[in-house]
């Protein structure tokens, strides 16, 4: 077992203020849809060499979640998400009923979740859970007994080690702290587990700045400030990356990063 550094109330509290999303378009076309339409790339590349569209998916930590629609939609996967915050929840349930898309969203804690969903899904996904927790190896140990054999699990977490990582203990140290920032190399140790092997690990983009977040230690009219500094730094970016795409993907400068592990075992879905 392990402790949210967040905690449950920080949860709650930030999806009682949670604005209507909109709905995920990686078609949408237009500067702002940058980042989508480059996990779009990624979704459809990866799913389609693993040919593992229209199987059961799971989303670890589904609060407000605009991903189980997208999977639901663009492949066609049977949806389901869980999640420790019932206003979380209820906000993803909303969302798919907004859809018309058949999907479960289960209040628990994924330590304690129910016995049924052990060994139930071809796909177990997170965006940016692990990092909140001490013990990551046994969170990552947990992820991994939702699949089934052969089953595949994609965790992403925000790229904390580099320039974003700076920004966000100068912004909110306060969010910071509720972080374990890892780096790709001591990612990838805690996602050594028994039966899963890495299929691989890295950082992931080249630049997004949203993913700083300013907390609440500072007025309003700041975060309005720094909102706007930060979508037009990030708009600068993602046009000269679109138009001269020569910077891979690195510690310094990459949002995110992705570590991807198979289930030992076979699956005949797989």
């Amino acid at each position: 077992m392990g402790t949210d550094k967040a905690g449950r109330g920080y949860w709650d509290t930030l999806w009682k203020s949670s604005k209507s999303k909109n709905r995920l378009g990686p078609l949408n076309g237009g500067i702002r849809n940058y980042i989508y339409r480059k996990y779009h790339v990624f979704f459809q590349k990866f799913f389609k060499e693993h040919n593992v569209e229209g199987t059961d998916l799971l989303e670890i930590g589904c609060a407000d979640s605009i991903w189980l629609t997208y999977f639901a939609k663009y492949f066609n996967f049977n949806v389901t998400g869980i999640d420790y915050s019932e206003i979380g929840c209820e906000l993803s349930r909303k969302m798919l009923s907004s859809e018309n898309i058949p999907g479960r969203i289960i209040k628990t804690d994924f330590f304690s979740a129910p016995e049924y969903l052990r060994n139930s899904f071809d796909i177990v996904i997170s965006f940016g859970v692990v990092e909140h927790y001490t013990n990551g190896n046994e969170v990552l140990n947990t992820f991994s007994s939702f699949l089934r054999p052969g089953g595949i699990l994609i965790t992403f977490i925000p790229n904390l080690s580099g320039i974003n990582g700076v920004f966000q203990r100068m912004l909110s140290k306060k969010i910071f702290d509720m972080h374990v920032p890892y780096d790709r190399r001591s990612f990838k140790k805690i996602n050594i587990i028994p039966r899963m092997k890495i299929l691989f690990c890295d950082y992931l983009f080249n630049s997004n700045i949203h993913v700083v977040h300013f907390g609440d230690e500072k007025p309003r009219i700041f975060h309005k400030l720094l909102t706007a500094i930060i979508t037009a730094i990030s708009l600068l970016l993602w046009i000269f990356e679109t138009l001269f795409p020569i910077m891979p993907p690195n510690k310094v400068f990459s949002p995110y990063i992705i570590c991807v592990s198979r289930k030992e075992g076979s699956n005949e879905n797989i």
